[in-house]
């Protein structure tokens, strides 16, 4: 049960950082989004962004979730507008580091638009292939990959970096997989990270829902029943098409997947 003065703390919060917000892209429609006063708004901006969903999702309940979600979705629909302080991102990524939330999701996406270093150090993680802690799946599978495509066999050795993936917006996990003998991509549902894999701890948690798979031309989509879902595979999987979304059927919304490296 949710707290009624957190929740209205919440509130308040989502908002001030939606006026931050606000004011941030009406900055931006009249300014170089390098100048300094775009910096200084993105960073009361990006501050109130992730002060407000935690808070809100501290709140906890259906009411708080929602706030989270709604402030969390319009955030990432204008996420250039946070370019200017990717770095901070990458920083407060620390700061949050061990959870697994809306907050930290946006800051990983923030922190996407921050340049790699060209230190030898870094040098050398490329070579080692690694990839980040916690990113978008696209970033995540082809993080250290010089190539913008790959096969369905590379697409499995970095799929099993993952122990898990993980929604936007909701507490299930996914195990995936790629289907021996076959070109097909295998989705199972969990309810967290504490279920064990196997057919008889599947979720249906999610079933009502369907997930699509951008890798080609044509995207696939299909239903998730009994808490597992199979999409065909193209021979080739380019960078600039892959993603993989979920949305409850008859929303509009798709909810992105993301991976963080097993430990």
């Amino acid at each position: 049960m949710s707290d009624p003065a957190v929740t209205t703390a919440a509130t308040t919060a989502i908002e001030s950082a939606n006026a931050a917000f606000a004011t941030l892209l009406a900055e931006l429609d009249r300014e170089s989004p390098y100048s300094d006063s775009i910096e200084q708004r993105a960073t009361r901006a990006f501050h109130a962004i992730i002060d407000a969903i935690t808070l809100a999702e501290k709140a906890g309940g259906a009411e708080g979730i929602k706030l989270a979600q709604h402030l969390f979705n319009r955030a990432i629909a204008d996420l250039y507008a946070f370019e200017p302080v990717a770095d901070l991102a990458v920083s407060q990524r620390g700061e949050l580091a061990g959870q697994v939330g809306l907050a930290q999701l946006f800051c990983a996406a923030v922190a996407g638009y921050a340049p790699r270093p060209e230190s030898a150090e870094a040098l050398i993680a490329d070579e080692r292939d690694e990839v980040p802690d916690f990113a978008p799946i696209a970033d995540f599978v082809f993080a250290g990959q010089p190539s913008s495509v790959i096969t369905p066999d590379d697409l499995a050795g970095r799929l099993a970096r993952s122990a898990w993936f993980y929604i936007q917006w909701n507490a299930h996990r996914l195990k995936l997989s790629i289907q021996s003998g076959a070109r097909m991509l295998r989705a199972e549902v969990y309810e967290g990270d504490e279920s064990s894999a196997g057919a008889a701890n599947l979720s249906k948690g999610l079933d009502g829902w369907e997930i699509r798979l951008s890798a080609g031309r044509q995207p696939a989509i299909v239903p998730i029943q009994s808490g597992l879902a199979l999409l065909s595979l193209p021979e080739r999987i380019e960078r600039a098409q892959f993603a993989i979304q979920l949305r409850k059927i008859g929303q509009r919304e798709w909810a992105s997947l993301y991976g963080r490296t097993s430990t």
